[in-house]
């Protein structure tokens, strides 16, 4: 088996005795674009920090192409870092900005024109080389620091929140063209992000993180379709999946809330074994559709809300005192009132106490 290009072991970092990141395990393979996804606060900019080498660990190791780094001083690590407000130095120019790097490894006049004008094509900037950074807009200013952290040649390269600072349409060209510049390059990516539009657009696997911890590493399909708890459930996804508790009665059967319920046959089929009080169903969009209150299986609902956004309509159902989400297409005919909500299909299914992903079909 090839080991990994990056390789984080047992990371630890603590904050004045409060746990910032608790014995992180991670690998990230040559190439790769990786996305570290999580809440403010979970820790995901410490460990990016730490693998920049701004931050040393309580414990833990970092191997990068074989070579253990965790000691060693950030500028000798060839690792290109893209901060949150890019850190552009306003005095110098474009070119000089991109230049700044190569300038300190005192890399000759010629191969640093060289390297500046290649960093600068990528990013597809080079006729704005003799501009200051006053006079570019928030896009092209984060390209510029793209180019900067390129022209190093760097073997990984991390970004740490890149796009927060764009405004939405700008986000969105922004993503494509770093997914772009990815596959020219071919460089080994980590970002920072609490975005999971982007984590699950741009990045070939994702860590999801909470409290210091990685929740579960996988490609954004997997992480969609099988997160491996209610938390990555919840936090993954637009609209994110509701989580529907589904009891047990005396009898066998099953309830929503007070009102007994039968759910399709292959639905009981993965509840049957299952041996809890109580579960919940993580419900998608996906996995919804408007019925007949008396259709075979339906959960009765109540239409709440709808939000009309164009191609599609989000209508939130409250449905055993609790709201799903469904989506319909825009030009959809629907109203409030009572209606019913089939599940199309067998979702992931949790334990209500611990959180945890006890079965799935997909």
């Amino acid at each position: 088996m090839t080991p990994a290009y990056l390789s984080i072991t047992g990371m630890a970092k603590a904050y004045r005795g409060t746990p910032a990141l608790r014995l992180v395990d991670l690998s990230v393979n040559e190439g790769e674009f990786l996305a570290l996804l999580g809440p403010s606060g979970c820790g995901k900019s410490t460990l990016l920090r730490l693998v920049a080498g701004l931050l040393q660990p309580d414990a833990g190791s970092i191997t990068l192409a074989g070579q253990s780094i965790e000691r060693l001083p950030p500028h000798q690590r060839d690792i290109g870092l893209v901060f949150q407000n890019y850190a552009l130095f306003p005095h110098m120019s474009v070119a000089k900005n991109v230049r700044f790097g190569l300038s300190m490894r005192n890399m000759p006049r010629a191969e640093a024109d060289q390297r500046v004008g290649e960093a600068l094509a990528l990013v597809k900037l080079e006729h704005l080389a003799a501009r200051m950074p006053s006079e570019l807009s928030g896009g092209q200013q984060q390209r510029v620091a793209l180019a900067r952290a390129i022209a190093i040649r760097p073997r990984l390269l991390l970004l740490d929140e890149p796009l927060s600072n764009l405004d939405a349409v700008l986000r969105n060209s922004v993503r494509t063209e770093l997914r772009e510049l990815h596959a020219r390059t071919g460089l080994t990516v980590v970002m920072v992000t609490h975005d999971q539009a982007e984590a699950m657009t741009m990045a070939d696997r994702i860590a999801v993180m909470s409290d210091g911890l990685i929740l579960q590493h996988d490609t954004p399909q997997v992480i969609y379709e099988q997160p491996a708890s209610d938390f990555v459930a919840k936090f993954v996804g637009t609209p994110p999946a509701a989580m529907l508790r589904v009891d047990r009665k005396h009898d066998g059967g099953f309830g929503l809330g007070t009102s007994p319920w039968t759910p399709s046959p292959e639905l009981a089929r993965v509840l049957e074994p299952i041996q809890r009080v109580g579960v919940a169903l993580g419900l998608r969009p996906d996995h919804l559709a408007l019925t007949a209150p008396d259709a075979p299986h339906a959960m009765p609902g109540t239409i709440r809300t709808i939000e009309y956004l164009g191609a599609e309509r989000l209508v939130h159902v409250e449905v055993g005192g609790q709201l799903l989400v469904l989506r319909l297409s825009g030009d959809a005919a629907v109203g409030k009132g009572e209606v019913g909500v089939a599940i199309t299909r067998v979702p992931p299914i949790f334990d209500i106490e611990t959180g945890l992903r006890l079965a799935s079909t997909g």
